[in-house]
């Protein structure tokens, strides 16, 4: 406090008067560069800035739309809220890119089920002697289940812990370059990932491997 200082505006030294906490007038993308404000006579002033409470901004607002009015009667009466400047447009866009990830995210999943479906249809096919052998054979219901879905359950398995750590580490990896204020991330998004993953899997081999259980061993075997 006290010291004099000079920037690049100015032809003369300013003598420091006070020193504010950082504040985000640029959005959460940008770092808070350094900034001087300066005392200015009265008709260089153009836009006044008033700290409220949030449940005191209506009332605020109606009140400094009336004194403005008394002192310039002739001239409009304009005002926005901090947040809605700073992060209007922050909020749109990210609005739209997680509309895009969200499609995204769709495509992949629908690609990945038929992708899933075809594979395990093929497995049964290559595999439907050696079921009808096992059922003749007495073995159980849970057990032909088992035969049938134990490598796409490793499969699946090597997927989700790979996806996981891949994508934690590519979404912090965005997250940084995007934004220089963010939220830290947690894994319940990745846990409701891989919950999803499961889900998709078991809708979409389910009904192949039910049916491939069940049929008539003397039909499985007369395909060879």
């Amino acid at each position: 406090m006290g010291c004099l200082v000079c920037d690049w505006t100015c032809g003369r030294p300013y003598s420091v008067i006070g020193v504010v906490k950082d504040f985000k007038q640029f959005g959460m993308r940008q770092t808070v560069p350094p900034i001087s404000m300066h005392m200015v006579p009265n008709e260089r002033i153009y836009t006044m800035s008033i700290r409220a409470a949030p449940g005191d901004l209506e009332e605020v607002g109606k009140y400094l739309e009336s004194e403005w009015y008394k002192v310039f009667p002739n001239l409009p009466f304009y005002s926005i809220h901090m947040d809605q400047l700073v992060r209007g447009q922050d909020v749109e866009t990210n609005n739209r890119m997680a509309m895009l990830f969200l499609f995204l995210a769709v495509v992949a999943t629908l690609l990945s089920a038929f992708g899933l479906f075809a594979l395990v249809s093929l497995r049964i096919v290559a595999r439907t002697k050696e079921i009808g052998i096992r059922k003749v054979f007495g073995a159980p219901f849970a057990n032909l289940i088992n035969v049938i879905n134990r490598e796409f359950y490793t499969v699946l398995a090597v997927a989700a812990v790979f996806g996981a750590g891949l994508g934690y580490y590519l979404s912090n990896s965005m997250l940084d370059e995007m934004f220089a204020f963010r939220a830290s991330l947690n894994g319940t998004a990745f846990a409701v990932g891989v919950v999803a993953l499961g889900l998709t899997a078991l809708l979409t081999v389910g009904f192949q491997v039910y049916r491939a259980a069940t049929a008539n061993p003397v039909e499985s075997l007369r395909t060879e």
